[in-house]
């Protein structure tokens, strides 16, 4: 599944993120979170050129100055990565066990952006995201998480949050995410000419298959659980490869496999006469229940 169109090179310094994210308002369909990265040498020059022009800076209100920062990222050599996808079709198509994996759109695109940026870059990179939204919390969590994997894994060396007025590298993100969210064509044209965005939108399509694959994974977790419980922990000695399967496998195959596993789990629940959640049925029949004026 490819996601991203464009190039980057591959850092050799340590590096510094910053995302921020637009189109959390109720009216607005397109949900939009971005990064924007470059070495602790390029944001240093990037301050120099835009100090003088950041002050009370945020993007909703200062379109006047966004030739000044697309050129302070110019000079400076500032990538930006954006995800974005639609409310509605988040809504729509991402799954309740999705939802559990990844937590709202928000989260999910946040997530997706500093993955990509870890994909870019070879150094321990330090990620700062923009205060104030209600699942940064969730967020911190994951890439704190991903802090603490091998090297080799993740580039996430620090993660903070913090607001625009005491990191004015943010507004590079701020104005990216919120040229997204507004449909702002021509400065997204700009960026695309200047070889400094790259742009994935998350379709139903991709959002379908990240389903399926995530409700087989939470399949192998509840089975796991189950081998536990009878003392057949040894059954799972190759988790980790059954995950990598899972997440390598074609759509339609994996969607089979989900499909013969709830088929099989809800004819051995029938077979016990339970219920959901192992709950097995009330003696009392509905008319009883009537006669009896329970309920």
């Amino acid at each position: 599944m490819r996601l991203f169109d464009g190039g980057g090179r591959r850092g050799v310094a340590v590096m510094q993120a910053f995302l921020d994210e637009s189109g959390t308002h109720p009216e607005t369909p397109v949900l939009a979170v971005a990064g924007c990265y470059g070495e602790e040498e390029q944001w240093r020059e990037f301050r120099g050129y835009w100090a003088s022009f950041s002050k009370g800076f945020h993007a909703k209100d200062c379109s006047s100055r966004f030739p000044q920062l697309v050129g302070a990222m110019k000079t400076s050599g500032i990538k930006a990565v954006l995800l974005s996808v639609g409310k509605d079709t988040y809504k729509s198509f991402a799954t309740a066990h999705l939802q559990t994996a990844a937590g709202n759109a928000y989260s999910c695109c946040a997530l997706l952006c500093v993955g990509h940026i870890c994909s870019k870059l070879a150094k321990k990179t330090a990620f700062v995201l923009e205060a104030g939204q209600p699942n940064i919390g969730a967020v911190k969590n994951v890439v704190e998480a991903m802090m603490m994997r091998e090297p080799e894994e993740w580039c996430v060396g620090s993660v903070a949050s913090a607001k625009k007025s005491e990191f004015i590298e943010l507004h590079t993100a701020d104005f990216v995410s919120h040229i997204c969210s507004s449909y702002d064509k021509p400065w997204m044209g700009v960026l695309f000419e200047l070889e400094i965005l790259e742009h994935g939108h998350l379709t139903k399509e991709q959002l379908e298959e990240a389903s399926l694959k995530v409700t087989a994974l939470f399949q192998v977790k509840k089975a796991l659980r189950r081998a536990a419980r009878k003392g057949e922990i040894r059954e799972f000695q190759n988790f980790d490869q059954a995950i990598e399967t899972i997440l390598r496998a074609d759509p339609s195959s994996v969607k089979a496999a989900v499909d013969a596993a709830i088929k099989a789990h809800t004819a051995e629940r029938e077979a016990k006469g339970e219920h959901k959640r192992g709950r097995k049925p009330n003696s009392i029949s509905a008319s009883d229940r009537a006669s009896t004026g329970k309920d």
